[in-house]
């Protein structure tokens, strides 16, 4: 799908509620922001995938003074914005973000994968948000998460890339339990450097265990 404006799959207006179970969304465009789904109203996401959607801002959402949004159990991988926020942009909007994860996702300015601008507060619990890109490279802070001057980022049981555990348990959710950043190991984690792309898998890397046999006795 496209847009020459906003929206490349969804436009919602103020006073509207979004519910969406089960989606996936799939190298939607718009020209302006919203690459998949532009809002200002209330949503709630469950279970959707965001794969290679592109726009200005905001690649796969943008959020426009919205109260009321969560996002749980949702995968963001390959999305692209010509602008900031590679895969969420939030603008006084404030989501609650549960065990997602964002990864391979691109903006040529800032917020490789989530960008917050004008009071916005996001909450990202038992998330990951890993090998995204802002402004060309993937190893700075705004290449997984930007914030503006007047807006924070809470974390819990969460693993964001370039962010130290100590980093993270200094926002203001509790419980303050974060994660060093560790390779999550994904199957085929998409190369931001390609985004958009829908040619990502981000199941885990099986990993061998040795179990010693018990020691039988004489």
């Amino acid at each position: 799908n496209f847009a020459p404006g906003a929206g490349g799959a969804i436009y919602t207006l103020p006073d509207s509620t979004l519910t969406l179970i089960g989606c996936s969304f799939l190298s939607n465009r718009a020209n302006g922001s919203g690459g998949a789904i532009q809002s200002l109203s209330a949503k709630v996401l469950e279970n959707c995938s965001f794969i290679g959607n592109e726009s200005g801002l905001g690649g796969a959402i943008a959020s426009f003074n919205t109260s009321s949004v969560t996002i749980t159990n949702c995968s963001f991988q390959g999305n692209n914005a010509s602008g900031s926020g590679g895969a969420l942009y939030n603008n006084f909007t404030s989501p609650t973000v549960v065990n997602s994860t964002f990864q391979g996702n691109r903006a040529t300015l800032d917020g490789g994968a989530i960008q917050n601008d004008n009071f916005s507060s996001p909450t990202l619990t038992n998330s990951i948000v890993w090998n995204n890109q802002a402004n060309g490279v993937t190893n700075s802070e705004s290449s997984s998460v930007f914030n503006d001057e007047n807006s924070a980022s809470n974390y819990s049981h969460s693993l964001v890339e370039n962010y130290s555990a100590a980093q993270l348990d200094a926002s203001d959710e509790s419980p303050d339990t974060n994660f060093d950043p560790t390779d999550p190991l994904f199957r085929n984690p998409v190369n931001p450097d390609f985004a958009p792309n829908s040619e990502g898998d981000l199941r885990l890397q099986l990993s061998l265990i040795h179990i010693s046999e018990p020691t039988r006795p004489l």
